[in-house]
């Protein structure tokens, strides 16, 4: 994952008070999350350079949001004593996963990286946007709509080869014509070749 570090040591702590959770490291604090967006990117940042993050009160409110975030970052957690409901919140993959972080997987630093890589997979394949969509829709999510509004159908060719290169795979073309009418013939061969809705 982007930022992470091979000469990282010691330990991070998220912490439950009155207020909410807190990022503490040995030398004080290192943030507050806000139960409503949880970590920022500046959180993750000052994360990196800790071989991990450990997690002691499990009862926490809005505890699951963070321990997501943290794996979906590839942020090493040490949480073994996962209540029922993070297990469920989180799901039994991402779960084991974070109760069964070894100390021997944090002094090598290979090991570690590898944790971190296949852990912020399964993260993603539970937490990211796509897989959002997904358990809600059935499909990978809203269809992408490229608008091309031209004056100049001899372009036209070009432009739709460009949108053919994109990988996305529920994209639809709006084209819009100005001053060419749809049968004119530049039209009709660049769209002709187009394999997505029209």
């Amino acid at each position: 994952p982007a930022g992470f570090r091979a000469d990282a040591a010691g330990f991070a702590d998220v912490v439950a008070t009155p207020e909410g959770l807190l990022l503490q490291g040995p030398t004080g604090t290192l943030g507050a999350l806000d139960p409503l967006v949880g970590l920022t990117e500046n959180h993750i940042r000052s994360l990196r350079e800790f071989a991990a993050v450990r997690v002691a009160d499990v009862s926490a409110p809005g505890l699951s949001r963070v321990l997501s975030q943290l794996s979906c970052a590839g942020v090493p957690v040490c949480a073994p004593h996962l209540t029922a409901d993070l297990d469920e919140e989180l799901g039994p993959d991402l779960a084991a996963r974070l109760r069964d972080l070894t100390p021997s997987q944090l002094e090598d630093p290979l090991a570690r990286e590898a944790w971190s890589v296949s852990t912020r997979r399964t993260a993603l394949g539970r937490f990211s946007p796509d897989a959002y969509w997904r358990t809600r829709t059935g499909d990978a999510g809203p269809t992408v709509s490229v608008v091309l509004a031209t004056r100049r159908p001899e372009l036209l060719s070009f432009a739709l080869a460009q949108v053919e290169r994109q990988d996305h795979p529920h994209l639809e073309v709006i084209l819009v014509l100005h001053g060419a009418a749809a049968d004119d013939p530049a039209v009709t061969t660049a769209t002709a070749s187009l394999s997505r809705p029209l």
